[in-house]
């Protein structure tokens, strides 16, 4: 019984997963992608060689914050290579381990951590590039208005902008120290979040546009977070078809023609690719040193 309750789960993954790659795929204009040229690979390229970069971002938060919950923390190049088998996890692996699940496991293997410690600071991690997401977010709102209302010499909108970022830096401030980081450290982990998503979409619109030369940074700027935010429901595998229909669908309120964004979708996933396949040699290598 306990083996079905945990199969069933992970089939209605896959067949969600699958569903929606194929119906994204069914809206693709093959003679599209029969038109692209080989630099679209190099596109593809920077995307794997940015993830590449943009984890680096990532791995210094999460030491930063273990430093102060251990006196045994990871080095830069462990907290990389385990950032590198968590996209493995994440991107590759038709299962229910994430790469969430295996940075707690490194960190209190490699940290003598106690596991629900080494998983309040992937959950501290979490909350830091969900709230660099919604200030990302506000921003690209903002560079959307095209007119901004005046009143008494204040433009309202982005007065209500920027207040709307104060309170959410302010609520991420206190949420931190509940947790015993300092403001300064709290800053910095936030800063880094921001550095790492800031990447992610700097590059995610190069890419986009290479298809759509009419694209704007605050296109990607709103469809982003918001495709982000969807994959936190656990309905498919790693956020497979989830994430790439939202993408595609957002893009669209854009006027982003709806095939090319599922190419632009499509080419982002497979610009993790590398880096997913990279991370599975690590942990092959980890395991095997290990044993």
């Amino acid at each position: 019984m306990k083996l079905l309750h945990l199969t069933i789960p992970l089939f209605a993954k896959m067949a969600v997963s699958l569903g929606l790659l194929v119906y994204l795929l069914h809206l693709l204009d093959w003679s599209q992608v029969g038109q692209l040229n080989p630099t679209s690979m190099l596109y593809i390229l920077l995307g794997s060689t940015g993830t590449f970069f943009l984890l680096l971002f990532m791995a210094e938060r999460w030491r930063l914050i273990l430093k102060t919950k251990t006196i045994n923390p990871l080095t830069l190049g462990e907290a990389y290579r385990g950032y590198l088998i968590g996209v493995f996890f994440n991107h590759l692996l038709p299962g229910t381990i994430g790469g969430d699940v295996s940075r707690i496991e490194r960190a209190r293997r490699l940290s003598g951590l106690a596991l629900t410690s080494s998983g309040t600071v992937v959950l501290i991690e979490r909350a830091a590039g969900l709230t660099a997401l919604a200030l990302l977010f506000l921003v690209g709102l903002d560079m959307s208005e095209s007119t901004y209302p005046v009143f008494h010499g204040v433009q309202v909108h982005r007065a209500a902008t920027a207040f709307g970022m104060l309170g959410i830096v302010v609520l991420w401030i206190i949420g931190v120290r509940r947790f015993g980081l300092s403001t300064p450290l709290g800053l910095a982990v936030l800063g880094l979040s921001l550095a790492a998503q800031g990447t992610d979409a700097a590059i995610s619109f190069i890419i986009l546009s290479h298809l759509e030369t009419s694209a704007e940074p605050q296109w990607i700027l709103i469809a982003m977070p918001i495709s982000i935010f969807v994959t936190l429901a656990p309905v498919s595998l790693g956020g497979l078809g989830l994430r790439e229909g939202t993408l595609a669908g957002a893009l669209a309120l854009f006027g982003v023609p709806t095939s090319i964004a599922v190419l632009f979708s499509l080419m982002i996933y497979l610009s993790k690719l590398p880096v997913g396949l990279f991370g599975g040699l690590q942990f092959m290598f980890d395991r095997q040193h290990r044993d």
